[in-house]
């Protein structure tokens, strides 16, 4: 699949927090970007704030994060894919 320096950099914050088994569980729950980030900050205690920050961090960087190059569904798509 094709990548973006932002997601690139995402996907190493995830990895540096060793975080991808459990967000690969609440994404699948959770598949847009706002539902996704708001069941973190509401399921999570402090410890995991961190995280929410960071993705909120990626997010405000670059609003497309979730966007897969040349796919104009956004979001939707990313899930979709």
């Amino acid at each position: 699949m094709p990548d973006t320096p932002a997601q690139a950099a995402l996907r190493q914050r995830i990895d540096e927090l060793d975080s991808f088994p459990f967000l690969d569980h609440v994404i699948a729950v959770s598949p847009s970007p706002g539902q996704f980030a708001e069941s973190l900050a509401v399921c999570m205690e402090p410890p995991v704030d961190y995280l929410y920050e960071v993705l909120m961090e990626q997010l405000a960087e670059d609003s497309d994060i979730f966007r897969i190059p040349g796919d104009e569904t956004g979001a939707v798509g990313f899930g979709e894919k």
